[in-house]
C-alpha cells in the first residue's frame, strides 16, 4: 500500500499545533507541567486524525474510538518526552545569549516540524499495525518502504523493500527509525 496521501497535511496540522503550544510557553521561568499539558492537548487531535486516516485505508472495520484512544495516551507520553528534552536543553544554559539561542531552537519552527514529521510517521504505522492486529486483510506482513528520493538517509536506504525480519533490530515497531523519518510500511500477504 502506498504512503498515506494526506501525510503532508497531517504533518502541517501537527507542526502548527506544536508551534502554537511552543509559542504559549512564554519566557523563563517555564511552567513545565503546564507546557506538557498544553502540548498533549494540542497534539492529540492531529495525531488522532493521522491515525484515523491511516486505519481507514486498511481492510476491515474501523473503530472511531481507536484513533482518539491511541492519540490521547500517546500524546501524553510524547508531551512529557518533548518537555523533558526542552527542559534539559534550556536549564543547562547559564549565560543570557546562550539561553536565548537555546530557547529559539527548542521552541522553534524547525523543531516543531521535525517532531511533526516523525510523529505523523509513527501515527500512520501505529494505525496500520492496530488494523492488522484485528485481522484486517488476513495474514499480512509489513515491508519497509522509503520515499526513494535524494533525502533518504543511510539508516533507511538499506531497509527499502525489505520484510520485518530485516529491520526489526533497527526499528522494532517500524517507521520512524529516526527523527524526520518519512518511511512507511507496505502490508503484503504473508508467505
Amino acid at each position: 500500500m502506498p504512503d498515506l496521501p494526506s501525510r503532508r497535511e497531517h504533518e502541517a496540522e501537527l507542526a502548527n499545533a506544536i508551534a502554537l503550544a511552543f509559542r504559549s510557553a512564554g519566557k523563563p521561568p517555564f511552567d513545565w507541567d503546564a507546557m506538557a499539558a498544553a502540548l498533549a492537548a494540542a497534539m492529540a487531535g492531529p495525531l488522532a486524525s493521522a491515525f484515523a486516516d491511516a486505519a481507514a485505508r486498511m481492510p476491515g472495520p474501523v473503530s472511531p474510538d481507536a484513533a482518539s484512544q491511541w492519540a490521547a495516551g500517546y500524546s501524553q507520553a510524547l508531551a512529557a518526552e518533548i518537555v523533558g528534552h526542552s527542559r534539559d536543553a534550556i536549564e543547562n544554559e547559564n549565560d543570557g545569549a546562550a539561553l536565548a539561542a537555546a530557547i529559539a531552537v527548542v521552541f522553534g519552527a524547525v523543531r516543531a516540524l521535525t517532531i511533526a514529521i516523525t510523529e505523523t510517521t509513527r501515527a500512520i504505522t501505529a494505525a496500520e499495525q492496530w488494523a492488522v492486529s484485528l485481522g484486517a486483510g488476513g495474514e499480512m506482513e509489513p515491508w519497509w518502504v522509503t520515499e526513494k528520493d535524494a533525502r533518504v538517509c543511510e539508516v533507511c536506504a538499506p531497509l527499502d523493500e525489505t520484510p520485518q525480519s530485516a529491520w526489526v533490530d533497527v526499528a522494532p515497531l517500524g517507521p520512524p527509525a529516526h527523527p524526520r523519518c518519512r518511511c512507511y510500511l507496505d502490508w503484503r500477504e504473508a508467505a
